[in-house]
């Protein structure tokens, strides 16, 4: 059961015993079928609710067990034990299995040498009289090789039928009229001996004569008649000899294979890995049989000598590894292997995906974005502030860019998704006409400044020359509005989104890195302001005056002079931006849509590492997998930024040491 106080075995004799499996203690017993009828084949269900049975008259007995665990390790065995349908089946049986869909519809693949018969059962209890109803179909096996595995998934709608050549045919059960065989796949180059399906019946796992273990996930097919088809998925460590039992969890994709030799192997399907070799029975007797509890804490393994061995079992978190969180993993239902983050989904069944590349990738290009956007507007603004504005001017602007930095980031990351973005989206055309003529404009602005008389000039003071670029840029914000929607028209079809999809095939999300390209600059442009403006006003005045005496204009003094001193303060405001860029939570988490995906296009959002700790920290299983990924990839986070500022302060230094002599 699920707390591992009670197990069962059954007899060839036709009698079901409970036991205690760490004691051995019996606890009780029920018989199934009449004194004298042998039992040839049974096939307890993992959620130990149901069991399937064949006995020496050729009956197949379904049974419902669920009722004999009264809980807190009580049993009640003998009536308890519940015989839900019996009908007979076709001669010679050699291999079988079957599936249940809660308490009610069962699904039964019986094969013999030259026959295939498929069952189907419905039981429907009631006050008055309960009804069991029961469909089968019956063929004869016309594929060659005879069937030496069967396999049925939990939903009963596929069914795997393994040959002595190393073949397996798939079948599709879900019709009301009959089976339909949909593909046959050469899945070893020996006799399958024994295969099972993981939980959510999504991925299949063979095991051959040989030893080998493969598995294999059902994916989008043309070719085949359903359309979806089988995929090769992992291959896993061999065993020494012929695989001769395979059992799944039923809490994630883990699963145990034992062979002939009596070697044990536990896996985990995704990523492919074997964790655990270990040989349960002493003198190397084959396995027969092995389980797992309905928690996955728990080994059971029956050997050749009948002889049942016990083991408790620790693996909390299976899904994690170095492959996993940093490589490409082939997942269920994929066809090659992906970097992808989905930690949760709508089912129990639903396989994790926990690769942390796609976050670092959104970490890094937030940054990105967001350092082209601030770096030329903050850089150059505290070069003009501290080299060419009048102090007054000066004494002005520096205050205000350092209560920008007071703004609180979700009320930037508010704004960009709520007004922004729609904006963007809607007059992109218009705000990149802007960005790119705005060169000229500063040009034009210039020249109409120098075509001022010199007495009016003058009289201002030095650096309000700037000011004309407001009116320069309102113009041209007018001009564009009017000439953008002819150039749409003209360039793009009339829509740059569809012109966008139809030519290059990228999509326009409306949050997407540009958005948070300006909104996080905004953000960042008030350090890299400040820092920098007070690097390049430290720079000794006799250095400046010196340049300025020997004949130099400002700007080459500025250039040659002021920013080769003040470059190791400079790059510190750069790296310390970028790490405040990297480390950014609201903005990222409101603006960028939030999607784990690894696209460079500029108009495709992302996911960072901190909006994903702030996404999923609130519905992460206390101490779980995804608990314990998050807090790692927070001290991920701190490593990255860490190395960053060390690399940093080492450049800083550098650069400091080769421009003290001047």
């Amino acid at each position: 059961d699920e707390y591992r106080s009670v197990a069962f075995a059954v007899l060839a004799s036709g009698e079901m015993l409970f036991f205690r499996p760490k004691t051995g203690e019996i606890v009780g017993s029920s018989r199934i079928v009449p004194e004298g009828v042998q039992l040839a084949i049974a096939f307890p269900d993992q959620s130990q609710r149901n069991a399937f049975l064949i006995d020496s008259r050729r009956n197949g007995i379904i049974l419902d067990i669920s009722r004999a665990y009264a809980g807190g390790g009580k049993v009640n065995p003998g009536e308890e034990v519940r015989e839900v349908a019996r009908f007979q089946l076709t001669p010679g049986v050699v291999s079988a299995d079957f599936s249940s869909r809660g308490s009610d519809e069962f699904s039964v693949v019986t094969a013999s040498v030259d026959s295939v018969t498929f069952f189907r059962t419905r039981y429907d209890p009631s006050f008055v009289g309960s009804t069991i109803e029961v469909k089968h179909y019956s063929l004869l096996w016309a594929y060659g090789d005879s069937i030496t595995a069967v396999a049925v998934d939990e939903y009963g709608e596929k069914v795997v039928l393994g040959t002595a050549a190393g073949k397996v045919f798939y079948w599709d059960i879900r019709g009301p009229d009959k089976p339909r065989m949909v593909q046959s796949v050469e899945v070893a180059k020996s006799a399958i001996t024994s295969a099972r399906f993981l939980l959510g019946g999504q991925s299949l796992i063979t095991g051959d004569r040989s030893g080998h273990l493969t598995s294999w996930t059902w994916v989008v097919d043309t070719s085949v008649v359903s359309g979806i088809g089988m995929h090769s998925l992992n291959s896993f460590q061999q065993h020494s000899a012929a695989v001769t039992s395979i059992a799944s969890t039923l809490r994630n994709k883990t699963f145990v294979s034992g062979d002939a030799s009596g070697q044990l192997f536990i896996h985990f399907q995704t990523g492919g890995r074997t964790l655990l070799e270990a040989y349960p029975t002493e003198g190397g007797v084959s396995l027969v049989q092995v389980s797992i509890s309905p928690r996955g804490d728990g080994l059971m393994v029956l050997d050749a000598e009948g002889r049942i061995t016990t083991d408790s079992l620790y693996n909390p978190h299976p899904e994690v590894s170095i492959g996993t969180l940093f490589g490409k993993v082939q997942y269920e239902g994929y066809r090659s292997p992906t970097y992808t983050w989905q930690s949760t989904g709508g089912t129990d069944d639903f396989e994790s995906k926990f690769s942390l590349v796609p976050l670092l990738f959104g970490t890094i290009k937030g940054a990105m974005y967001a350092m082209f956007f601030a770096l030329p507007v903050a850089i150059f603004g505290a070069l003009y502030t501290a080299l060419f504005s009048h102090p007054k001017i000066r004494n002005f602007v520096k205050p205000v860019v350092e209560i920008m930095a007071a703004l609180p980031s979700v009320v930037i990351g508010f704004i960009a998704a709520l007004w922004l973005a729609p904006v963007l989206e809607k007059q992109f055309v218009d705000v990149a006409l802007v960005v790119l003529t705005f060169p000229l404009s500063v040009a034009a602005a210039m020249s109409l400044w120098r075509m001022l008389p010199k007495r009016f000039t003058n009289s201002l003071l030095y650096g309000s020359e700037i000011t004309l670029l407001i009116p320069a840029l309102l113009v041209l914000a007018y001009l564009s509005s009017l000439i953008a929607p002819t150039l749409e028209a003209s360039l793009f079809g009339g829509s740059f989104r569809h012109w966008l999809f139809e030519s290059m095939n990228v999509t326009y999300d409306q949050r997407n890195s540009l958005v948070v390209g300006f909104a996080m600059g905004f953000a960042v442009i008030p350090i890299i302001f400040t820092i920098s403006e007070d690097a390049l006003s430290s720079v000794p005045a006799h250095l400046t005056a010196g340049s300025l005496a020997l004949g130099a204009t400002r700007w080459q003094t500025a250039t040659r002079v002021v920013l080769p001193t003040a470059s190791p303060g400079i790059f510190s405001a750069a790296m310390i931006g970028f790490g405040r860029a990297v480390g950014e939570t609201m903005i990222v988490l409101m603006a960028t849509g939030n999607t784990p995906v690894m696209d460079l296009s500029a108009f495709v959002g992302m996911r960072t590492l901190s909006a994903n700790i702030a996404v999923e920290i609130p519905e992460a299983p206390h101490l779980g997998t995804l608990y314990r990924i998050l807090f790692f990839s927070g001290l991920l986070l701190f490593v990255f930024t860490f190395l960053v500022n060390t690399l940093a302060e080492i450049i800083r230094q550098r650069l400091r040491k080769r421009y003290s002599t001047i």
